[in-house]
């Protein structure tokens, strides 16, 4: 963990496990023992006891060179002598929002553990700021009741708490923890043992200074050693049967690994990028004739003079970039150490620019395709742009990224109205009337109009603040302590994020309200502005705003990662059916841990999976995902992984969860950076494929497969 509250958990836990008699992987000894973010072998390929298929997977792995998982550290690794009898997963957040793909990740880890171990396998997980502050921390085998995690869907929440074999719930503010925090130094050593020794010194001094603290930390003692023995104690929640088939399907999984390749593709991120680059042309050439620009672009590839340049968007400029290409030489697409990575690089040689590497390992791609084939794809993805131009506030954003001087004028607004001095109740005050509601146009819309409370995304730029932490995070919790409701009432599938969005945005929200609302839209909005204004002062009471050039730059980075980054822009689901176009609607898919909410009576589709594609021929099912930089790739992963073995899982009246007996083929369609090892992990849950974008003609031989083999995927 990178930041000093998780390491804090981390380090409680470490705490508990020593007070049990447990010591850590640098002191010899028998008897118990704890790994910390390490992991012993698996089992799984040593012995048939463990699974049948031991003997044939270390065979066909040694032959293949495969790599063997577990693919992801648990927090702590418990081991009794050198035999490896359960785990520990530390389970906290940062952006209450994100609960959904939180239980995924975290799930797939459970049940990945159980599959490389066997069904004795101990797996639990404490859950760390999950419970009101003024609750007593909870341990949880089952329960029947929702379980509401801060910020989380209850229902999702509550399956969290009782899909592990049993977990250990705290407290917000849990006052042991924080007493730690404090205690802890400014600097912290960045070695790790150093740092384990230094949060294990500071535990025991805490611990020796105060009796409360050493009297709850006693308490959970007692709680975790139940807890670690709860597998004499009672059945998992997975059946035996059920850990035997995710083993069977990893052996499968893993048959199909032999000729994997790492993917390092960047179709998504190149037409996104290229989006921009269109309209650009499109200001400066027209229209009707931006297409045949981008197309003579592409086949220069990568790199390419200024003269060049200016040639083709008409810009009469021999000398330097033309003005055309220096406002791409100034739109940040990444923000690295604090500075901006442009989208063009001016200085790629002698009087020559180059594209951001993102963007030219696309246009590269592309050079290398028949020129019927990049003709066609050019028209398609062209026909896509006139899609993107329609989605909501994507005008505002391609303004403000090709026109400087209408961004100087918001920074000018918010510097003379917000950053001038004044207190609370001014700024709450000035705030309040400057959001968009319902039929009110904000002061702020006559310096300029747009889609969204632009002043907020102005303010938030100059204080390096982001809108899920500072927003998301805050406002449920002030609209409950006004109104005594919960925010999610009022928000569209109860998601408190998209709320928030349609606040800045001043949409009608009203027809989204939930029946218990006691709230009409007038007085919700009357409300909300003044307590969304008080979350922003909060956040930026007593902090120095940055300077105005990196506010500024901030604020484009922002602006063009909403063409880059956003879901409703993704072009991948696009593209896959230009290629195979028999292809229908992705169905709403269920599984184990969404039928256990059902049965105990939380919610009727929690926990679904929306696929993104359906062959009608063979019943196959297609996914698709991309993902840039490896530090997000775990996540994905884990993620996509999760939700899979949850399709193949069912469950039962008495809640235990077994195999579904349906086979249905599920096909993975991938972009960006994909590591061999993560695909090994997604074969090794149940995928039939993993393909990228450049190997779609392998996916539509793979569904011709799977028709000849019978004509369904079942």
């Amino acid at each position: 963990m990178a930041d000093v509250t998780g390491r804090s958990y981390e380090a409680f836990v470490e705490t508990l496990l020593r007070r049990l008699g447990y010591r850590d992987e640098w002191t010899d000894g028998a008897g118990h023992q704890y790994l910390y973010e390490k992991h012993p072998e698996s089992t799984c390929r040593h012995s048939t006891a463990v699974c049948k298929h031991a003997v044939e997977c270390t065979e066909l792995s040694a032959r293949a060179h495969l790599s063997y998982g577990p693919w992801y550290d648990p927090d702590f690794f418990l081991m009794d002598g050198t035999s490896p009898f359960g785990c520990i997963h530390v389970t906290h957040w940062s952006s209450p929002s994100d609960s959904t793909r939180k239980f995924w990740r975290s799930i797939e880890d459970h049940l990945q553990y159980k599959t490389f171990f066997g069904p004795s396998f101990l797996s639990v997980n404490l859950v760390f700021e999950g419970l009101d502050r003024l609750a007593n921390p909870r341990l949880i085998y089952d329960s029947d009741e929702l379980i509401a995690l801060h910020g989380w869907k209850p229902a999702v929440s509550s399956a969290l708490c009782v899909s592990f074999d049993g977990a250990l719930v705290f407290p917000r503010a849990y006052a042991p923890i924080e007493a730690l925090t404090r205690g802890l130094p400014k600097s912290l050593p960045k070695n790790s043992r150093a740092r384990r020794e230094l949060y294990n010194r500071t535990w025991e001094q805490l611990l020796q200074s105060s009796a409360r603290s050493l009297e709850a930390v006693d308490e959970i003692v007692a709680m975790l050693r139940v807890l670690l023995t709860k597998r004499r104690l009672t059945l998992s929640r997975l059946s035996r049967t059920a850990v035997q088939e995710m083993q069977s399907t990893c052996f499968r999984g893993r048959t199909l690994s032999t000729t994997l390749r790492s993917t390092n593709s960047r179709y998504r991120k190149g037409i996104q990028h290229v989006f921009i680059v269109h309209e650009a042309l499109a200001r400066s050439v027209g229209a009707n004739n931006s297409k045949n620009v981008l197309a003579k672009l592409i086949e220069q590839g990568g790199r390419l003079p200024w003269k060049k340049l200016n040639e083709l968007s008409g810009d009469r400029v021999d000398a330097s970039l033309g003005s055309t290409w220096q406002l791409l030489a100034e739109l940040p697409v990444q923000i690295a150490k604090g500075a901006g990575v442009f989208l063009l690089d001016p200085k790629g040689g002698l009087e020559q620019a180059r594209w951001n590497p993102d963007l030219a390992a696309y246009f590269n791609a592309l050079r290398a395709l028949p020129s019927k084939d990049r003709a066609d794809f050019i028209d398609s993805v062209c026909a896509l742009y006139d899609e993107y131009r329609s989605a909501y506030g994507v005008k505002d954003v391609i303004d403000d990224l090709l026109d400087p001087n209408r961004v100087e004028r918001k920074l000018d607004y918010v510097a003379t109205q917000y950053l001038g001095g004044g207190n609370r109740n001014s700024f709450v005050k000035r705030l309040s009337k400057d959001l968009r509601s319902p039929e009110y146009s904000p002061p702020h819309q006559l310096v300029e109009s747009g889609a969204t409370s632009w002043v907020v995304d102005i303010l938030m730029s100059f204080f390096r603040l982001g809108r899920k932490t500072h927003l998301v995070a805050v406002l449920p919790e002030k609209f409950s302590a006004a109104t005594g409701e919960s925010l999610r009432i009022y928000a569209f599938n109860r998601n408190v994020d998209q709320l928030v969005n349609h606040l800045l945005q001043g949409a009608p929200i009203g027809k989204h309200f939930g029946r218990s609302a006691a709230l009409n839209e007038v007085d919700f909005y009357r409300c909300i502005k003044p307590l969304l204004a008080e979350c922003i002062w909060e956040a930026i009471e007593g902090k120095t705003p940055v300077g105005r050039a990196e506010a500024l730059l901030i604020y484009r980075h922002r602006r063009a990662l909403r063409v880059i980054s956003q879901s409703d822009l993704d072009p991948i689901k696009r593209l896959l059916r230009w290629s195979i176009p028999r292809l229908g609607p992705g169905p709403t898919l269920t599984g184990g841990f969404n039928a256990l909410c059902k049965l105990k009576g939380w919610a009727n589709g929690a926990l679904t999976t929306k696929a993104n594609g359906l062959d009608p021929v063979t019943g196959a099912i297609i996914h698709t995902q991309s993902v840039f930089g490896r530090k997000h790739i775990a996540d994905k992963t884990r993620e996509l992984a999760g939700r899979l073995r949850s399709l193949r899982l069912s469950c039962n009246e008495d809640a235990v969860l077994g195999p579904c007996g349906v086979k249905q083929k599920h096909f993975l369609v991938v972009d960006g950076d994909w590591p061999v090892e993560s695909k090994i992990n997604l074969l090794e849950a149940g995928y039939s494929g993993v393909y990228e974008i450049g190997e779609l003609d392998g996916l539509k031989a793979a569904l011709t497969a799977v028709g000849s083999q019978g004509g369904t995927a079942k």
